[in-house]
């Protein structure tokens, strides 16, 4: 359902049934040893910040990471939500913002605050999130029905919305 890489030698992939997949310079796919609490999950979303640094997202709001060198491990994590993880981004191993599948945002890493994106008079489902890592924090998202919005780290989380010119839904 998703695939992400640090580099082109360095690709994961997730799917259904504990799905995680990871490409190697060697030219093959291998599967992952996850947690037995996870080892069984629909996961539908990944991000990589490098291959130290590895979050996945999970169909009932599972969150899982990788802890690489010296420990070499994935971990389970508090996950704020039990709806489907639309999005993960990670700007590091300390902040991080997911979306769920009732259109919430959430800030955070060990403890979470819904970010309130108030710019939308419809409900939409955010299902994509890009952090500009130039500009501390700076995030956009994209919605269900068309919509974008963008909080600048310096404006106190304010969210402002733009207008895209379609009314379709739009992904990563």
């Amino acid at each position: 359902y998703s695939i992400h890489g640090s580099n082109s030698y360095s690709l994961y992939a997730v799917g259904a049934g504990g799905t995680l997949l990871r490409y190697s310079s060697y030219g093959n796919w291998s599967q992952q040893t996850l947690p037995a609490s996870v080892a069984k999950t629909d996961f539908n979303k990944i991000w990589i910040n490098d291959v130290d640094d590895m979050y996945v997202g999970g169909f009932a709001g599972e969150l899982v990471h990788y802890i690489g060198y010296p420990i070499s491990k994935w971990e389970v994590l508090s996950s704020p939500s039990t709806s489907k993880v639309n999005a993960i981004f990670a700007a590091d191993a300390n902040e991080m913002f997911m979306s769920f599948g009732a259109g919430t945002v959430y800030r955070g890493h060990t403890h979470w605050v819904v970010q309130v994106v108030r710019t939308f008079t419809v409900r939409s489902y955010f299902y994509a999130l890009l952090m500009d890592p130039d500009n501390s924090f700076d995030l956009w998202v994209v919605g269900s029905d068309g919509s974008s919005a963008f909080r600048q780290s310096s404006s106190a989380g304010k969210w402002s919305k733009y207008e895209t010119g379609t009314s379709r839904p739009l992904y990563a």
